[in-house]
C-alpha cells in the first residue's frame, strides 16, 4: 500500500519536481502494528500489585510466541530481554506515563534477539551506556509511538537488522546517537523502513555506521524523519538531483546516486551529515558542516567535485574512503579532530585547502597512492600534514607550519616527491622522513631546530633549510631506537643523549660486529641455526618468506641504511612469523606480514622488540609470559590487535604508533590489550582509530602516563584491574560518550588527563568500582 507524496527540490532544469516514493503512514503502520499483535493471549503488567505480573521482564519470561503484553500506566525499572515473537505495548499508548528506567545503565532496555516483535508506547530512559531499543540481527519488528530519552543510542539496529519498521518515535537528549543503523558486512542488512521519526538534541542524531565495505544501504528512509526539526534525505538510486538552501535538509545520504548537487547547506549533530556511498561525479559546494561525527564522507565513491565547504568542530571533518578520483579544492577544515582524512583511495587532489587548529593532524592520508596535495595550508595542529603507508604522492607548495610534532610527516612511506613546501617553527621537525623510502625532496624550507632527515643527506645545511636541491632519502630504521644500544653496548646507558641517535646506533653497527649476513634466497631460520648465543644477524632488504622460531639469545635486524624495505611474509598463515622462546633477543627493523597469527610472539625476557612494522596480523606484537621486554617505536596497525600482553610484567610499551586495529579480526579489535598482566609502563604511544585504544582485562599495577589515544570507540578501558596510574594521556573517543571506562575496578588514580583544550575527560564508573582517585578536569559518571 503506497502513495505519490510531492516534495519539492529544485533539480537542474528549474522548476521540476522530484517524486519520492513513500509508505501511507496511517494505513501502512496500523496494518503491520495489527499483524504483530494479533495475539494466541493477552498478558497484562501492573507493578501497582494489580495484576499477575509487576515486572515486564516476569511477563516475557512466562509467555509464548504470539503473546501479547499489555503493560499498565507506571514507571518500571528494568532491563528487558525479548527472545519470542511477542506484542508489548502501553495500554495508555501515552509515552510519557508508561516508563521505563534501565536498572543497569550499562544494558539496553529492550534488547531484541526474536523476529516479529512490537515495541509501542513507552518512555524509555537512562540507559546510559547501551540503547533505549536495541534490535539484534532481528527482521520484521515494528517499533512504534516511543520516546526514548537519556540513553547512550535511542533505537540501534545491529548487525543484519532487516525488513523492521521504526515509525513515530522520538528520540531525545541520547548521548551518542538517536537512531543508529549499523549493518554487518552483508547484503542481509537492509529494507528497514523508517517514517515519521524524531530526533533532536542528540550528540549525533541519525548515524549509519560505515565501517563495512559490502553493507548493504537500501533502506526506506523518507523526509517525514528528521533531526532538530529538517527533514532527512536518504536517496538511493537517483540522478540529477539538486539540494540547495530550500530543501532544509538536516541530513543528507546519496546510495548508488550519480550527478548529484548538494550546495547552500548547514548541517550539524549527525554521525555522517553529508554521507555517499557508491555515488560519482556529483558536486558538493559551499556547505557549513558542523559538530558531527564526520561533516563529509565519500566511500566507494569516484569522480566527485568537494569545494568551498566549511567544516569546524567534528571528529573528522571531511573523510575519503576507498575513493578514486575525487577533487577537494578551497575547503576550510579547522577545528576538528582531524580536518582531512584520506584512506585506502586513488587520485585524490587536495588543492588549496585550509586546515588549522586540528587537534590531531591537518591533513592525514594512509594507505593511499598516487595523490595530489598542493597549495594546501595545515598550521597550528597536531601534526600538519601525515601520510602513513602511501606511495607514488606528489606534495608541492604546502605550508605546514607551527604544528605540535611535525610540520610534514611521510610516515613507512615511499616514493612521493616533495617540492617547494614550507614547514616553519614546528615544535618537533620540519619534514619527518623515519621509516620511508626513495622519496625525492627539491626545493623545500624549514627551520625548526630539529628536522628529521639522514645525516648525510646534503639536504641538511646549518640553516635547517632545504632548497633548491635534488635529494633522494635514504632507507633507515625508524627513530630513537636507542633502546638497542643499551643491549649491544652495555656500558652505555640509553639514557645518555649522545646514544640517543639512530645515527649512532647504525655507526657502531660494523661488519666487524655483524656474525652473519642474511641475502634474499637465503633463509634466515638457517642463520638463527647456525648461530651461536649473542650473535648479531643482519638480513639484507628483500622479501623473505619464512617462519621462525627463535630459540637462543640473539640480535636479528635488517641491514642498516639501504634503500628497500626487509619484508618478512608468513610462509604458513597459521603460524606467528617470530616465535620466541629465548631470553635477550633482539629483533628490529623489519616488516612482518601476513599471519593469522602473531607477527612477533615473544616468551621469555630481557628483548628487545624495535623499529618494526607489523601488519594485517592477528596480532602484531603478542608477548605471553613475558618479563622486561622493550617494544619501542614499532608501527602495529591494520591488525586485529596491534599489541597484546598475556600473563606478562614489568615489560615497557613506548613511542609505538598503533592505529587501525580492527578491520580484519572483528573479534579482537583492540590498539593495546594486556590480559592477566601487572607492573608494565606504558608510555607516549600513539593509539588511535581502534575500537579500543587501550585495554586492561584483570591486570594492575600498570603505568600508562602521556599516550595519545585519540578517536577509539573506547579510549581507555579497564574491567578487573586495580592499582593503575592513568597519568597526563591525551584521550578523546570517537564512539561513545567516555572517554575512561572502569569496570568493576579498584584504587586506580587518575590524574592530568586531558581530552583537549577546556574538555573535559568524561570517566563511566558504575558502583562496582571502588576508591578510585580523579584529579584534574575529568568527570565521573554512574
Amino acid at each position: 500500500m503506497s502513495s505519490n507524496i510531492n516534495i519539492p527540490i529544485m533539480n537542474h532544469r528549474e522548476g521540476d519536481i522530484l517524486k519520492i516514493k513513500t509508505y501511507s503512514i496511517i494505513a501502512f503502520s496500523f496494518l503491520l502494528i495489527y499483524a504483530n499483535t494479533v495475539a494466541a493471549d493477552t498478558i497484562t503488567v501492573d507493578n501497582n500489585g494489580n495484576e499477575n505480573y509487576t515486572s515486564i521482564q516476569q511477563a516475557v519470561n512466562n509467555s509464548v510466541d504470539g503473546d501479547t503484553i499489555i503493560v499498565n500506566k507506571g514507571t518500571y525499572i528494568e532491563n528487558i530481554d525479548i527472545d519470542k515473537k511477542l506484542a508489548i505495548i502501553s495500554k495508555s499508548g501515552n509515552p510519557e506515563d508508561t516508563i521505563i528506567q534501565a536498572l543497569h545503565p550499562y544494558d539496553h532496555i529492550f534488547h531484541v534477539t526474536a523476529n516479529n516483535v512490537t515495541i509501542k508506547g513507552f518512555g524509555l530512559k537512562n540507559s546510559s551506556s547501551g540503547s533505549g531499543i536495541y534490535l539484534d540481527s532481528v527482521q520484521y519488528n515494528t517499533v512504534a509511538n516511543n520516546h526514548l530519552q537519556a540513553n547512550g543510542i535511542g533505537i540501534y539496529l545491529w548487525g543484519a537488522a532487516k525488513n523492521n519498521i521504526l515509525i513515530n518515535n522520538t528520540a531525545s537528549d541520547n548521548s551518542w546517537s538517536g537512531i543508529r543503523l549499523s549493518p554487518d558486512d552483508s547484503e542481509l542488512a537492509s529494507n528497514n523502513t523508517l517514517i515519521n521519526n524524531t530526533m533532536v538534541n542528540n550528540k549525533y542524531n541519525f548515524e549509519i555506521y560505515t565501517g563495512y565495505e559490502n553493507a548493504s544501504m537500501q533502506n526506506n528512509i523518507d523526509t517525514t524523519n528528521t533531526v532538530n526539526g529538517k527533514p532527512i534525505y536518504y536517496l538511493v538510486n537517483v540522478s540529477n538531483i539538486t539540494l540547495n538552501s530550500a530543501s532544509n535538509a538536516g541530513a543528507i545520504y546519496c546510495i548508488n546516486c550519480q550527478n548529484m548537487s548538494i550546495k547552500d547547506q548547514v548541517l550539524q549533530n549527525n554521525s555522517q551529515s553529508i554521507a555517499l556511498f557508491n555515488t560519482s561525479d556529483s558536486r558538493f559546494d559551499s556547505n557549513i558542516l558542523s559538530n558531527n561525527a564526520v561533516g563529509i564522507i565519500l566511500f566507494n565513491s569516484d569522480n566527485n567535485t568537494v569545494l568551498n565547504n566549511i567544516v569546524v568542530n567534528n571528529i573528522i571533518g571531511i573523510g575519503i574512503v576507498k575513493s578514486t578520483d575525487n577533487y577537494l579544492s578551497n575547503n576550510v577544515a579547522n577545528s576538528n579532530i582531524v580536518g582531512f582524512d584520506v584512506h585506502e583511495s586513488t587520485n585524490t587532489e587536495l588543492n588549496n585547502n585550509t586546515a588549522n587548529f586540528n587537534k590531531d593532524n591537518g591533513i592525514t592520508l594512509s594507505s593511499s597512492i598516487q595523490n595530489k596535495v598542493n597549495g594546501n595550508i595545515a598550521n597550528h595542529n597536531g601534526g600538519g600534514i601525515k601520510l602513513f603507508n602511501c606511495s607514488n604522492s606528489l606534495l608541492n607548495n604546502n605550508i605546514a607550519n607551527s604544528n605540535r610534532y611535525a610540520g610534514i610527516d611521510l610516515g613507512s612511506s615511499r616514493d612521493n616527491i616533495l617540492t617547494d613546501n614550507i614547514a616553519n617553527s614546528n615544535r618537533e621537525h620540519g619534514f619527518e622522513l623515519a621509516g620511508s623510502d626513495n622519496n625525492t625532496l627539491r626545493g623545500n624550507i624549514e627551520n625548526s631546530d630539529m628536522d628529521h632527515l639522514p645525516d648525510d643527506s646534503p639536504n641538511r645545511t646549518s640553516k635547517n633549510e632545504t632548497k633548491d636541491q635534488d635529494i633522494e632519502n635514504k632507507s633507515f630504521i625508524d627513530s630513537t631506537i636507542s633502546a638497542i644500544l643499551s643491549w649491544i653496548y652495555p656500558n652505555n646507558s640509553p639514557d645518555n643523549d649522545s646514544n640517543n641517535s639512530i645515527n649512532n646506533f647504525l655507526d657502531n653497527i660494523s661488519d666487524d660486529s655483524i656474525n652473519v649476513y642474511v641475502h634474499p634466497g637465503d633463509s634466515i631460520q638457517q642463520a638463527i641455526d647456525n648461530s651461536s648465543s649473542g650473535d648479531i644477524i643482519a638480513v639484507h632488504p628483500g622479501l623473505y618468506k619464512e617462519n621462525l622460531v627463535v630459540d637462543e639469545s640473539l640480535i636479528i635486524i635488517s641491514k642498516p641504511r639501504e634503500q628497500t624495505e626487509t619484508i618478512i611474509q608468513a610462509a604458513d598463515p597459521e603460524k606467528d612469523i617470530f616465535h620466541v622462546v629465548a631470553d635477550n633477543v633482539t629483533i628490529s627493523g623489519f616488516n612482518v606480514t601476513g599471519t593469522d597469527k602473531s607477527g612477533i610472539c615473544y616468551t621469555g625476557s630481557g628483548g628487545i622488540i624495535a623499529g618494526n612494522k607489523l601488519l594485517s596480523d592477528r596480532y602484531g606484537i603478542y608477548l605471553k609470559k613475558a618479563e622486561n621486554i622493550t617494544i619501542e617505536n614499532n608501527n602495529a596497525s591494520q591488525n586485529g590487535c596491534g599489541i597484546c600482553l598475556t600473563d606478562s610484567s614489568r615489560n615497557k610499551l613506548v613511542n609505538n604508533e598503533v592505529s587501525y586495529n580492527w578491520f580484519k579480526w572483528g573479534k579482537y579489535r583492540n590498539g593495546i590489550l594486556l590480559k592477566n598482566s601487572n607492573n608494565n609502563k606504558l608510555t607516549s604511544n600513539n593509539v588511535s582509530r581502534n575500537w579500543d585504544g587501550i585495554r586492561l582485562e584483570n591486570s594492575s599495577n600498570n603505568e600508562l602516563s602521556k599516550n595519545a589515544v585519540i578517536d577509539d570507540y573506547f579510549c581507555i578501558s579497564l574491567r578487573d584491574s586495580n592499582n593503575n596510574k592513568l597519568l597526563d594521556n591525551n584521550v578523546k573517543s570517537i564512539g561513545y560518550s567516555f572517554e575512561i571506562t572502569l569496570g568493576k575496578s579498584h584504587n586506580n588514580t587518575l590524574r592530568g588527563n586531558s581530552a583537549g583544550f577546556m574538555t573535559e575527560v568524561k570517566v563511566s564508573s558504575g558502583p562496582e568500582s571502588t576508591n578510585n582517585t580523579l584529579e584534574g578536569k575529568q568527570h565521573i559518571r554512574r
